[in-house]
């Protein structure tokens, strides 16, 4: 082969190579674009669905493509593919972690916790359905169970004498009894003041806000 020839085809690889690359730039600024409007990227046409990138419509499709693909694998493959996405999902929640990001959407600040606080919401809810269902499956409350057995109620550890909990979680109750003493009159005073409000009580409030309920009330 000659050397002329051998140019001709690095060429016609370096322009299809720009070609694609352009392409590729292309599709992503689309892709961005009509994601900060709040529409459907892929179809371009629907509103994304709340939370989503993509509709409904898309998103079912991309779905039921995934696990079509996903069964088509050997049982080695999924494997392969099962601990691979284990660890691209620890990668990514150590390092929205870090970022002090929700750990869970990596959208908003984390605020409750390592979760934002819809995502916390969601994943309360989330623990206490698995709880009910546990309930239903061993015939009661675990935690019951292990208060009859002599146990601690969150773990397997026996229990403080004439306590439910073990040394660890008695001691973890009692420095949160402590703190909480320390900024419960910061609640009181918040909640006197919501309760104002909803009696409609200007005058009084705006001695509270100046100087204290307890003062109001010297006056």
């Amino acid at each position: 082969m000659s050397e002329k020839i051998l140019d001709e085809i690095i060429e016609q690889k370096e322009i299809k190579e720009k070609g694609l690359e352009k392409k590729r730039k292309d599709h992503r600024d689309r892709y961005y674009y009509l994601k900060s409007l709040g529409v459907c990227p892929c179809c371009g046409k629907n509103d994304a669905f709340h939370g989503h990138v993509f509709c409904p419509s898309c998103m079912e499709k991309q779905q039921n493509r995934d696990r079509a693909r996903y069964h088509q694998l050997s049982a080695e493959e999924k494997k392969a593919k099962n601990i691979m996405s284990r660890e691209n999902k620890k990668k990514r929640y150590y390092r929205r972690k870090a970022e002090g990001i929700c750990v869970s959407c990596g959208k908003k600040k984390a605020t409750n916790g390592l979760r934002c606080l819809e995502c916390y919401v969601k994943q309360k809810k989330s623990d206490h359905r698995r709880a009910q269902q546990k309930k239903i499956e061993k015939g009661g409350d675990p935690r019951d169970i292990r208060t009859q057995k002599g146990l601690c109620r969150f773990c397997e550890e026996p229990a403080v004498p004439g306590q439910r909990l073990c040394e660890k979680h008695y001691q973890g109750a009692v420095e949160s009894m402590r703190n909480a003493r320390k900024f419960s009159h910061y609640w009181q005073r918040d909640n006197q003041i919501a309760f104002m409000k909803r009696k409609k009580a200007p005058i009084t409030l705006r001695k509270v806000q100046n100087g204290g309920l307890s003062q109001s009330r010297g006056e």
